[in-house]
């Protein structure tokens, strides 16, 4: 059992840093922590739906555009390389709970998972 005062410290995989941007990073780890603690409720995530209007629910793609204020085409550093990790996060049949998008993010940022929606969290 660690100390209390004991913080865990956690590395972003540097390939990230290929895809998105540090700013865009740091928003989607938030976004994370927002889906983990009920900030962003239930009813405001749905994978299908990327982003149709301000007040209607999103996927993750759709929630790092409203948090950065920036479109789609502008949160990658090279819209026309994206790898296949990202887009495996992004883009899918994957189920609207915000536990498992949660996990997923984590697991793109700290593994650089290529399949973050199926691949347990480790680190």
């Amino acid at each position: 059992m660690k100390p209390v005062n004991e913080v865990e410290t956690r590395t972003i995989h540097p390939d990230v840093f290929k895809d998105i941007s540090v700013e865009t990073a740091l928003v989607m780890l938030e976004i994370a922590r927002d889906f983990r603690s009920g900030v962003i409720p239930p009813e405001q995530f749905f994978m299908p739906a990327f982003h149709a209007k301000c007040g209607t629910a999103h996927c993750i793609a759709g929630w790092v555009e409203v948090r950065t204020g920036k479109s789609r085409f502008e949160l990658f550093k090279s819209p026309e390389k994206i790898s296949n990790n990202l887009l495996c996060l992004f883009i899918g049949s994957h189920p609207s709970d915000p536990q498992k998008a949660a996990d997923a993010i984590e697991n793109y940022m700290f593994n650089y998972a290529d399949r973050p929606w199926s691949t347990k969290t480790v680190g």
